[in-house]
This record gives C-alpha cells, structure tokens and sequence, in this order.
C-alpha cells in the first residue's frame, strides 16, 4: 500500500477495509442469488422474481465501489508504459501526478454527471420491474463510488507531494529521493 502521512494513511486504510468488506458482502449476495435462481428455475415448478434483479443491483454497486479501492491500491486500468521509459524518479513521480489529476477532473465529471441522473431517478419516481425497488437506489453506488474515488484519488495526490513517493507498477526502488 502506499505510504504518506499517518493522518492520510489511516483514513484510507480504514475506508479500503470497510469497502473490501461491503464488496465481499456484495459478491456473496450476487453469487446467491444466482444459485438460487437457478435452483429454483430447475429444480422446482416454479419461478422466483427478484434474484436476477438482486444479483445484478450487486454487480453495479460493487463495480462502482470498488472504485476508491482500485485507486488506493493503483489496479485500476492504465498506460504507464511511458513510465519505463522516462530517466530517473523525478520525472516519473511528476507523469504519475499528471495521471493523478486526470483522474481527479474525470471522476470529478463522473461525479457531478451520476449525481444528475440519480436525482432525474428521484424525480421520476420509477421503479424496479420485479421486486419494486426505487430506481434511483440502485443507481446511488455510481454516484458514492465516484465521490469516494475521487477522495481517495486527491489523497493520493496530496501523498505524493507530502512524501515524494508514486505508486505505479514500475519499480519503486528507482526513485531518486526527494529534494
């Protein structure tokens, strides 16, 4: 994990505990609801509505919290082949706060654009074919998830001017040390 102030890292470390936690909970659900669907659908003359609406509620809201816990842990899907390249730890350290505030305008749109299309949800009042759920509650883990990653993606932007250190996936002891 990467390192920083205590009073940053312990924040994080907890928030990546609970968001570990709640995405284990959610693929149990999922991975229940699945085997009870078919369970039902094939063992039993009859049919049960909502275990498909439940397993694929928890595949949105695990897809997008899981979020912050891929930015903490820098797993999430980037180019950092010009890293490899690029002499020496100062200039690497300076492209990964580059891809850093990136990503904190992306999320900061992906934020605010989730937000208008939960609260067109709440307004339009729909809801769930099968088990009658509000339409906007499935849809609040885009908005939580991009809020969160956006947080945890600006603490580690600030991590990297605090302490000097980048995370990506290149080799971590190349790093010249910071001035």
């Amino acid at each position: 994990m990467p390192v920083g102030p205590r009073w940053l890292s312990v924040p994080l470390d907890a928030l990546d505990k609970v968001l570990r936690v709640l995405l284990t909970v959610f693929m149990a659900v999922m991975l229940l609801a699945a085997l009870t669907q078919v369970f039902v659908r094939y063992a039993l003359p009859t049919t049960l509505i909502g275990p498909e609406e439940i397993a694929r509620y928890m595949m949105i809201g695990g897809t997008f919290l899981a979020l912050p816990v891929l930015a903490r842990a820098r797993n999430h899907i980037a180019v950092d082949a010009l890293a490899h390249y690029l002499p020496g730890g100062r200039s690497r350290r300076w492209l990964e706060r580059l891809i850093l505030v990136l990503e904190i305008v992306f999320l900061g749109l992906f934020s605010w654009y989730a937000g208008v299309v939960v609260r067109d949800a709440v307004d339009t009042g729909g809801f769930s074919a099968g088990l009658q759920i509000p339409n906007w509650i499935p849809m609040l883990p885009l908005v939580v998830g991009a809020v969160l990653g956006l947080v945890v993606t600006a603490a580690l932007l600030a991590q990297s001017f605090l302490s000097g250190v980048t995370f990506g996936n290149y080799d971590v002891a190349e790093q010249e040390p910071s001035a």
